[in-house]
């Protein structure tokens, strides 16, 4: 049963590889504060599809269209991780 969650995530994943590349060199600069937030922000979007979509990965991955809506995205989920932590 998880073997074949986890084969689901990873064909997910792979099904545009353009998407994939894109996410890789947004990784790679990560070491400026910026593009954590995009990631973040595609993250989030990746997960929310996940868990409103159905577990056989008909749904297609979010596309990089909307630059500014990943980045208010990612700056939210970063504050709240932010506030999480401080709370530990």
């Amino acid at each position: 049963m998880i073997l074949l969650i986890f084969k689901d995530s990873v064909e997910y994943s792979y099904k545009d590889p353009k998407r994939i590349f894109k996410v890789g060199i947004l990784i790679l600069f990560s070491v400026l504060i910026i593009p954590i937030f995009f990631i973040t922000g595609y993250s989030y979007n990746v997960t929310r599809i996940g868990l409103l979509g159905t577990i056989n990965g008909e749904d297609p991955l979010p596309s990089f269209d909307k630059w500014s809506r990943i980045f208010v995205e990612g700056l939210k989920v970063f504050i709240v991780r932010f506030i999480y932590y401080l709370e530990q």
